[in-house]
């Protein structure tokens, strides 16, 4: 366990320097800078690569951003002017609230769903939940959440941007539960599905148990069977 800890510790230090060097390098490649904006003089332009660092040899750039890094001083916004690290921690609080917002409907569809579908073999509901389960796995999320932002946007209903109300969250709450709730579906009703088929298990004193029962399945969501009638 520790020599794991510290490869994958090891790596995880690798795949930061490559990344952060890869953007940089990427930075450098790309035409003009920040500081290059219509509008502004030569002189201008100037004075603002140097107030930014920008006119610096590439090594002592990234060698200073390292530097503050490891202290977790990511310097200003270019955009925003305000720190970095402010900024990062208002998405985290945002990214942690959509998380746990998408994954509660995701359970709260996917498994109600599952032991619905899992318990019976025929019915419109069946087909209809178990289409639609299909179709989300099978689209890939990007599609999806482009298809909620297009009618979230023609009809007006919900904002596509920005942070605000409850009303905010609804399409990428949305967009991220519904590919989770349609694997849950899969997954519990495959598991619902299996313990309906399973062969009845010998009880104690020689009865055996007649069929499953599908108020358990219910009420747990649990794979169990249990003695509905016994012979004397």
């Amino acid at each position: 366990m520790p020599l794991y800890l510290l490869r994958r510790s090891l790596a995880a230090v690798i795949l930061v320097f490559a990344v952060t060097s890869s953007a940089l390098l990427l930075a450098q490649l790309a035409p003009g800078d920040y500081a290059s904006r219509p509008g502004l003089a030569a002189q201008e332009m100037a004075g603002e690569r140097h107030r930014l660092g920008l006119d610096r040899p590439v090594a002592e750039q990234y060698g200073r951003w390292l530097e503050r890094a490891i202290t977790l001083d990511f310097g200003e916004s270019f955009q925003y002017h305000t720190p970095v690290a402010a900024l990062v921690r208002t998405g985290a609080a945002n990214t942690a609230v959509l998380a746990i917002a998408a994954l509660a409907v995701a359970t709260l569809i996917g498994i109600p769903s599952g032991i619905f579908t899992g318990s019976r073999r025929r019915g419109l509901a069946v087909r209809a939940l178990r289409g639609a389960s299909l179709v989300v796995l099978s689209v890939p999320p990007l599609i999806s959440s482009l298809v909620l932002l297009t009618i979230a946007a023609r009809t007006g209903w919900l904002p596509v941007s920005g942070m605000g109300g409850p009303s905010h969250f609804v399409v990428p709450t949305l967009a991220l539960a519904l590919p989770i709730a349609a694997m849950l579906e899969r997954l519990q009703s495959q598991s619902i599905a299996g313990a309906l088929n399973r062969p009845p298990a010998a009880a104690p004193g020689g009865s055996r148990s007649g069929r499953f029962s599908r108020s358990t399945a219910w009420s747990s969501g649990r794979s169990s069977a249990g003695p509905s009638r016994s012979r004397s």
